[in-house]
């Protein structure tokens, strides 16, 4: 089974790319004045990210990908060992799929799909209202349990700081963190810097 480090180590040099091809996709949907039912937005966002990916992500990196045109569903390979698709998900890592024998198979880590590859899911998390995108996180599920979840958005937003800003900082810091960094996003927002 993967860990939560060598996800993150695969995931670090396609982050911004995948950030930008979810959050393009919804903002691309929402352009225009229609207004769409739950099950019609999942399906133009899987179509905008998956056009977006194949053209962000297949063309200018080690990334391929396999449309399984069946569950229509598409998976994007790291590796021979692992890959991933993209989710609409919830904030604790379950994604928001009807029971399928395809998603029960995904989900079952001793099921035989493609060999017994690692399976992770890049999820998009709505607010409440599903009005925006609050976060975009890589999951890895083993059946109904997260073994972990690390947010894309968040590791997106943050920069580390200058090794000599990093003694005016640390004065107000938490002493037992390790390592220090700001948000570039706007002023007042409340947004987690963990990655967690």
């Amino acid at each position: 089974m993967i860990t939560e480090a060598e996800a993150i180590k695969l995931f670090t040099p396609i982050q911004s790319d995948l950030v930008k091809i979810i959050l393009e996709a919804w903002k691309k949907i929402h352009a225009t004045d229609l207004h769409f039912r739950a099950r019609s937005r999942a399906c133009l966002m899987w179509d905008e990210t998956f056009d977006a990916a194949n053209l962000l992500l297949c063309d200018s990196s080690h990334i391929r990908h396999i449309e399984e045109k069946t569950s229509q569903t598409a998976y994007y390979w790291f590796n021979e060992k692992t890959f991933f698709r993209i989710k609409k998900g919830d904030e604790k890592g379950f994604t928001c799929n009807y029971p399928t024998q395809t998603a029960l198979g995904f989900h079952d880590m001793t099921s035989d799909m493609f060999g017994l590859a690692n399976r992770l899911e890049v999820t998009y998390v709505l607010s409440p209202d599903e009005s925006e995108i609050t976060d975009i996180a890589v999951v890895h599920r083993n059946g109904n349990k997260v073994d972990f979840r690390f947010s894309l958005l968040s590791r997106h937003n943050v920069q580390a700081i200058p090794e000599d800003d990093k003694k005016a900082v640390s004065a107000e810091t938490d002493k037992s963190t390790k390592s220090v960094a700001k948000l570039k996003s706007k002023p007042n927002e409340n947004k987690d810097i963990t990655g967690v």
